[in-house]
């Protein structure tokens, strides 16, 4: 009886034991999932508070100094260097009386082979001051031609610029047949400057020639802007230097 006893008793340690390593091998899976859970929880929580950082600090500097490129170097500080996430665009635009900041960032899936997702968002401000004229950083071409110093304005697409509105035919369209892009498309007159030509303004940096206008004659630019109320407050600049690239 005694030996029956002591087997079973044998068995039963066996079988525990045996028990308890199966439940390890099956919970230990489930930890780790966990884990990577509360990670991608957290990783997503520092993504987020790091890019309305940015978007915050972005919006108030460009909000109060009018300096675009300021505004955008102390929405990059501010959001840092981080590893496991990324800011992918930081946009600057005013609309209306408004500055409009949007911000991407992309964020890893920590726990699944695929793309990583993004997450977006957008801060406005009143604006308070004007637009820096001459913020561009880029240096003057060597061995571009002057072509002497222009009266600079600006322009928009809209009705108020070229007398169209979204939907006409030929809205937002060069008179090169290009379309219309803030940071690259100026008007001119071609018999000054020949449409397509390349040209470095001063304090505006690299533009192309690619539209005219009835008021633009000689010696005057008009800059493409998208936003009219950036174009208003540029107001206009005399006697700035133009060179031609190419």
């Amino acid at each position: 009886m005694k030996k029956h006893i002591r087997r079973w008793m044998l068995h039963s340690q066996r079988y525990r034991r045996g028990a308890a390593t199966i439940e390890f091998m099956v919970i230990l899976p489930l930890f780790f999932l966990l884990g990577l859970v509360v990670w991608q929880l957290v990783l997503t929580g520092m993504a987020v508070v790091d890019t309305q950082a940015a978007v915050r600090d972005t919006v108030r500097v460009v909000s109060t100094s009018g300096d675009k490129e300021k505004g955008v170097k102390e929405g990059k500080d501010s959001f840092g260097s981080p590893e496991g996430y990324s800011l992918k665009k930081l946009k600057v635009k005013i609309e209306g009386e408004e500055v409009l900041v949007k911000a991407t960032t992309k964020i890893p899936l920590l726990f699944m082979d695929s793309s990583p997702f993004t997450y977006q968002t957008q801060s406005k401000a009143p604006m308070l001051a004007q637009p820096v004229f001459g913020q561009a950083n880029m240096e003057a071409p060597k061995g571009a031609t002057s072509l002497g110093t222009f009266t600079l304005t600006a322009y928009t697409a809209g009705p108020e610029s070229t007398g169209k509105s979204p939907g006409d035919p030929g809205y937002g369209v060069t008179a090169s047949g290009a379309p219309v892009s803030e940071g690259v498309t100026i008007a001119v007159d071609p018999s000054v400057i020949p449409l397509g030509s390349r040209v470095y303004i001063e304090g505006i940096g690299y533009r192309t020639a690619q539209d005219t206008g009835g008021a633009i004659k000689g010696n005057r630019i008009d800059v493409y802007m998208d936003s009219l109320t950036e174009a208003r407050l540029f107001g206009v600049k005399k006697n700035v230097r133009v060179m031609l690239v190419d």
